[in-house]
């Protein structure tokens, strides 16, 4: 196997569920005034691009708003800060709105 073969497949677990959660959450917390949940996953550096979808009527996903960085950054102040821009500041798409129970 070459070693870039194997930097590929090194790179397959970069992307977890917690990151995700962790978008999430930022972006409920913001609205809302919640305390956020700690991340449970290591602060290492990496490029990183957030990106939000919705679902059409027919269930497509549509591209909602996207914002990203080729240089190595934080990545859980990355997440929350890019998290935050892509759903609130993309000036591409209207904002994301919460409402509440």
């Amino acid at each position: 196997m070459s070693s870039s073969v194997a930097e590929y497949e090194a790179l397959d677990n970069i992307c977890l569920p917690e990151h995700g959660f962790h978008a999430f959450d930022s972006l409920y917390c913001s609205l809302t005034g919640a305390q956020p949940v700690p991340p449970a996953f290591e602060d290492e550096k990496y490029a990183l691009f957030v990106t939000w979808n919705t679902l059409s009527r027919r269930g497509e996903p549509r591209l909602r708003g996207c914002i990203g960085n080729f240089g190595p950054m934080p990545i859980r102040d990355g997440i929350a800060e890019y998290a935050l821009i892509s759903a609130l500041e993309d000036h591409r798409f209207r904002m994301a709105l919460y409402f509440g129970e």
